[in-house]
């Protein structure tokens, strides 16, 4: 059976709600990272099809994010909002990312060819706080080789709850050593989503990536959901997911406000009011 496009919306909407604080604006659903800023954990997901002339919906959710000090963004299906584009860059938004969404399920999903020197390692919630730093510390270098934040208690308190929750971890190492890591977010409606797969730049191109994201879909079929999703960065890397089973079943959309974030919040609000 496939997965629809509104039900992958859905599912990721729903997961945001468990991560992040929600607030609703009709047609939107804004969620507010407690205390990072970061773009990436703080963006609006439309409701449901948006249709007709949103402009004072946009200004209110606008307003609620420079309220906070976020930037004003969205993330949302493609297919379900066809026409939320056009309306957000009339309010202003520019497209930040445009990226496939990838489903990979039981019938489709197949192994990568292991090679000498490579071992993943499932970590539970009960792995060593070597094996927990490493993937950590993995994910972190492999998005950014500068930052060299040191991995604290906290940090490997927080990925325990994770795991005792449903998610699950992959740690790669080649002769020893941390190559790369993977996870799958804890399951809901049948459905996982593959997040945080890293490769340590000395690793890359040797098929570190394609063995974790086979790993992880892989035990995420076997405890029988439907279907593992996942985010593709680009179509590089899509080809990459292909090989292990993931297929393109939709496109993910960003779209962020380039405006300052200035204004003290009430004369934003009482301007979005109008």
């Amino acid at each position: 059976m496939t997965v629809s496009v509104a039900r992958l919306q859905s599912y990721l909407r729903e997961v945001a709600r468990q991560h992040y604080d929600a607030m609703t604006v009709p047609s939107f659903t804004l969620f507010f990272h407690p205390t990072d800023p970061l773009p990436f954990f703080n963006y609006a997901i439309p409701d449901g099809p948006v249709d007709g002339d949103q402009s004072k919906a946009l200004r209110r959710v606008r307003a609620l994010f420079v309220e906070r000090d976020r930037r004003p963004r969205f993330e949302f299906v493609e297919e379900i909002s066809p026409g939320l584009p056009d309306s957000l860059c009339a309010a202003g938004f520019e497209e930040e990312s445009r990226q496939p969404l990838m489903v990979c399920s039981r019938a489709t999903q197949h192994p990568a060819s292991p090679f000498d020197g490579l071992t993943v390692v499932r970590l539970t919630a009960g792995a060593s706080a070597l094996d927990v730093k490493d993937l950590l510390t993995a994910q972190r270098r492999g998005f950014d080789p500068a930052d060299s934040r040191p991995v604290t208690e906290a940090d490997v308190h927080d990925l325990r709850e994770k795991l005792t929750r449903g998610g699950i971890a992959f740690l790669a190492r080649i002769n020893g050593e941390a190559a790369g890591a993977a996870m799958t977010s804890e399951p809901l409606d049948g459905l996982s989503e593959l997040v945080g797969l890293a490769t340590l730049e000395p690793f890359r191109g040797r098929g570190v990536g394609t063995t974790l994201a086979g790993a992880a879909a892989r035990a995420a079929l076997e405890r029988g959901l439907q279907a593992v999703l996942l985010t593709a960065c680009d179509d590089r890397a899509a080809r990459m997911y292909g090989r292990v089973g993931f297929i393109r079943r939709s496109t993910m959309l960003s779209f962020s406000d380039p405006r300052p974030i200035e204004g003290r919040p009430s004369e934003v609000l009482d301007s979005a009011s109008r």
